[in-house]
């Protein structure tokens, strides 16, 4: 049976490999940085639980105040304020999501390569 012989010293004749989710993550500026955080705190329960119960509680004080009616009903100004969190985190979301689309693409041609090159 013939033995395998490999030149000595071995040597790969390529650059050393790189994690390309790493060198994506350097590259993101600030603004990216931003809406991938939101976009993770907002799409958690734990957001949902504490919105739910602030908006509870919003709702109890201004029913129940015999004095201070900030917002009586039928709470326009919480409306407000919703509408307005809405129109800010659904770009953040749908930015850091396409983001996540090219990081998913990336990911494919990799393992792609990897595949033709065994």
């Amino acid at each position: 049976m013939a033995r395998f012989k490999f030149p000595h010293p071995f040597e790969h004749s390529h650059p050393p490999v790189r994690d390309i989710n790493a060198l994506y993550d350097e590259r993101l500026t600030f603004g990216q940085r931003a809406a991938d955080t939101i976009a993770r705190v907002v799409g958690s329960w734990r957001f949902i639980i504490i919105q739910s119960a602030l908006l509870v509680v919003w709702v109890i004080l201004n029913l129940t105040a015999s004095i201070l009616h900030w917002d009586p009903y039928p709470f326009i100004l919480m409306n407000l304020l919703l509408s307005l969190q809405a129109a800010y985190t659904a770009p953040m979301i749908m930015m850091s999501q396409n983001r996540q689309a090219a990081r998913d693409r990336m990911d494919e041609i990799a393992a792609t390569v990897q595949r033709v090159d065994r």
